[in-house]
């Protein structure tokens, strides 16, 4: 998961809407960049990046109300306190759902392997790219092709 957590961090991006994959940074990935207090520092970007991918791709299995304080915290930079504040409830009660939505996702994680899947298939398509720029006579581009549209299958299986 380390390695995808890095790649995404990088490459992500796009004119998506916010919590679709290739879609905006949330914005706590660009505050996260000077320690404030009682926000994320760097010591934590990885822990976001993590939270955010994760709900990227298994926030709907989450409920509407679980959604909602997952969201506040991963792509509206709210606080704990703030969260709890406008949501009537205690901080340790949004920090213990947070935590478990968080173990929640990582389980579906463990389980599906969507993001493993995508991060892999991306990397594929970067190379047909990659491809397409060398100057290849078109048998050796056909089968460079032919190569990687087999792996592609192989990583769908």
């Amino acid at each position: 998961m380390k390695d995808v957590k890095k790649k995404y961090l990088t490459r992500r991006g796009g004119a998506g809407k916010i919590g679709q994959v290739g879609g905006l940074l949330p914005a706590c990935f660009v505050l996260a960049v000077t320690k404030r207090p009682g926000r994320p520092g760097l010591e934590t970007m990885e822990k976001i990046v993590e939270q955010g991918l994760l709900y990227d791709f298994y926030g709907p299995l989450l409920t509407g109300h679980q959604q909602k304080i997952y969201q506040r915290l991963v792509y509206d930079d709210l606080s704990l306190n703030e969260i709890a504040e406008a949501e009537g409830i205690s901080r340790q009660a949004v920090h213990d759902l947070i935590r478990r939505c968080t173990a929640q996702m990582q389980k579906y994680e463990e389980l599906l392997g969507m993001i493993r899947r995508f991060e892999t298939i991306r990397d594929d398509a970067e190379k047909l790219e990659a491809l397409a720029e060398k100057d290849l006579d078109l048998e050796a581009l056909r089968k460079g092709i032919r190569q990687q549209a087999e792996k592609i299958k192989k990583d769908l299986e």
